[in-house]
């Protein structure tokens, strides 16, 4: 592993982190960094591909309800959404909102639009799941939310969800506000 000791000032909150030499090979070969790379002198490219690398992962948990299952004492798969939404609403707390700024009406509003889920291991009542929450894609009018649902080593379900901007006086979509783009990308999934 290498450990990253300066940057200089030009990425902050980088300062420490450890990466396998497997991602340091592959920025190489793939001349995004020089390979006379060396941990206390990284140029702004390579610190703009460590930014890349390094996504923020929201992590939460939650426990299953016994009202939430069904005879067989399995949660009913539409529970899931709800139980995303609610991650979610902690999510952009953590990505500096306040809840009521994020889902007051203001010049753009956020639904949702599409969704998508794929379900792998029955989740139990009274069972304490882990949730990841990132960012899979930023678009123009548009971004897509990941949850992955596990406990242990075990994936239980993964969700998407895709939120639309729309311009609240026209009900058009529109581009995202640039603030919101910002404090979504520190947890963009990395594209290398």
């Amino acid at each position: 592993l290498i450990q990253l000791r300066k940057i200089g000032g030009k990425v902050p909150g980088l300062v420490n982190f450890k990466f396998g030499a497997t991602w340091l090979q592959k920025a190489v070969l793939q001349r995004e960094i020089s390979p006379n790379f060396r941990s206390s002198t990284l140029d702004v490219k390579a610190c703009l591909i460590v930014q890349r690398i390094m996504v923020r992962k929201f992590q939460t948990k939650f426990t299953v309800k016994f009202r939430e299952g069904d005879p067989a004492q399995i949660m009913y798969f539409a529970n899931l959404f709800s139980i995303a939404h609610d991650a979610f609403e902690e999510f952009i707390v953590a990505a500096g909102y306040a809840w009521k700024d994020w889902f007051r009406k203001g010049d753009v509003i956020i639904p949702i639009r599409h969704v998508e889920s794929n379900f792998l291991i029955p989740f139990k009542p009274g069972e304490t799941y882990d949730i990841a929450v990132t960012v899979a894609q930023i678009k123009d009018t548009s971004f897509q939310m990941k949850y992955v649902f596990s406990q242990g080593t075990k994936t239980h379900a993964q969700l998407t969800m895709v939120h639309a901007v729309v311009d609240s006086q026209t009900s058009q979509k529109t581009a995202i506000p640039a603030q919101v783009r910002e404090r979504l990308t520190p947890f963009l999934e990395a594209s290398v």
